[in-house]
C-alpha cells in the first residue's frame, strides 16, 4: 500500500511539473507575440514619419531651392532620385524673370514611389509645373 501511495505522489508531481512547464511555454509565446506586434507598430510609425518628409510636399508648387533641399535629404537617406529631376539646375537656381513688374520663378511638383515590401518612399521625381510669382 505504501508503494502505491508513493507512486501516486510521484505521478501527481510529474503532472504538476508538466502543467507548470506548459503554462511557462504559453506565457513565453504570448510575450513574444506582444513584443513582435509592438516592434511592428514602432516600425510603422517610423516609416510614416520618414515618408512625411516627402508627402508634405504633394500638391504644392516647389521652388528649385526646395527641390534641392528635398534631394539632399533623399540622398542622405538612400532614396533614389534623378539629378534633382531638373535638366538645367544651375540655370534654374539663378533664373528669376520679371514680367509685368512681378518676379517669376519656375516651380515643380513632386512624384513619389513607394517600396511595396516596406511601404517606405523609395523614389522621387520632379516635374515642371510652370512659373510662380515670388
Amino acid at each position: 500500500m505504501e508503494n502505491a501511495t508513493k507512486a501516486l505522489l510521484i505521478a501527481g508531481g510529474i503532472l504538476i511539473a508538466i502543467i507548470i512547464i506548459w503554462v511557462m511555454v504559453t506565457l513565453f509565446q504570448n510575450t513574444g507575440r506582444t513584443s513582435e506586434s509592438y516592434n511592428k507598430r514602432l516600425s510603422a510609425e517610423e516609416i510614416e514619419i520618414f515618408n512625411s518628409n516627402f508627402t508634405k510636399y504633394l500638391g504644392q508648387d516647389l521652388t528649385i531651392h526646395q527641390v534641392v533641399t528635398i534631394c539632399n535629404f533623399a540622398k542622405s537617406n538612400g532614396v533614389e532620385y534623378p539629378k534633382y529631376g531638373v535638366d538645367n539646375i544651375e540655370e534654374d537656381l539663378t533664373q528669376i524673370k520679371v514680367e509685368n513688374g512681378k518676379r517669376m520663378q519656375k516651380v515643380y511638383t513632386i512624384n513619389i514611389s513607394y517600396d511595396q515590401s516596406t511601404g517606405r518612399v523609395s523614389n522621387i521625381t520632379f516635374a515642371p509645373a510652370g512659373e510662380k510669382e515670388i
